[in-house]
């Protein structure tokens, strides 16, 4: 049995009667809401995977006690649960809600990344809440951005509804990097650089001997704040195709960005 684990009430007085060897003590206050918590993802995982009655039971006994500890009103929890069926109903229907697009995403006029995706041109995907564009100061063939729609700066500023849209978009990304004809989209870019500099790293991207090849790994990257590097102040996720021999020696990765502590 794992140690540590909340068990019911009747499972010391049942091991006494066994005779099995055992060692307990009582919960804290503190820790006894904890292994409450642990213990209703535990029971739910278990229902999960065996769909029966005896653990939907569990799972039940489980929130019996959580209200109990809480002190959650039973008959305000029923009365609320009723409001919600009565105003949205429940989930006999089956309905699965694909995709919901924000109408009006917060932008400000004088930021870059705002004003890329009001203007379009160079967005790649989107999603609900997020777009791409290929980085036009590649550091290798296909480095590209994931940015929020939204005017967002740091990255705890992201909602749950925008984290759970931005694990499938870099699924998505990753195909797209690999699927891409990189050397037409540079050249595309070249037409019209940003700047001398742009166009300097542009023309290195299709110079570079891995301009053809599907990468061998990713560095994923974030400047979080002016202190890490960041000079678009709007959130955005790098994501930089790696290729063996891209570098003499890659070991310590992202360690680099402070001089001398990459190698250890």
């Amino acid at each position: 049995m794992k140690e540590g684990k909340l068990v019911r009430d009747g499972i010391i007085k049942i091991l006494k009667e066994d005779k099995i060897e055992h060692s307990y003590h009582i919960a804290s206050k503190n820790e006894f809401g904890k292994k409450l918590d642990e213990k209703l993802v535990e029971e739910v995982y278990e229902f999960l995977e065996s769909k029966n009655e005896e653990e939907i039971s569990d799972v039940e006994e489980v929130l019996s006690a959580i209200k109990e500890f809480y002190s959650l009103d039973k008959e305000k929890i029923e009365l609320i649960k009723k409001n919600k069926y009565e105003k949205r109903g429940g989930f006999r229907k089956r309905i699965i809600l694909d995709e919901v697009k924000e109408n009006n995403p917060k932008i400000v006029d004088n930021c870059f990344f705002c004003q890329v995706y009001g203007d379009g041109k160079e967005v790649e995907s989107e999603n609900n809440h997020f777009y791409t564009r290929f980085d036009r100061f590649p550091i290798t063939p296909g480095h590209i951005e994931i940015i929020p729609k939204r005017h967002v700066v740091t990255l705890d500023e992201l909602t749950p509804h925008e984290w759970a849209s931005l694990n499938p978009i870099i699924k998505e990304t990753l195909d797209r990097i690999v699927s891409s004809n990189l050397e037409e989209k540079y050249f595309e870019f070249l037409e019209n650089p940003i700047n001398s500099s742009s166009e300097n790293f542009l023309r290195k991207a299709v110079e570079s001997p891995f301009i053809h090849l599907r990468p061998d790994a990713y560095t994923h990257g974030i400047n979080d704040g002016e202190a890490s590097g960041r000079t678009v102040h709007h959130l955005h996720w790098h994501i930089i195709p790696r290729y063996v021999g891209d570098v003499p020696n890659p070991r310590g990765g992202v360690r680099h960005i402070i001089p001398e502590k990459g190698f250890y």
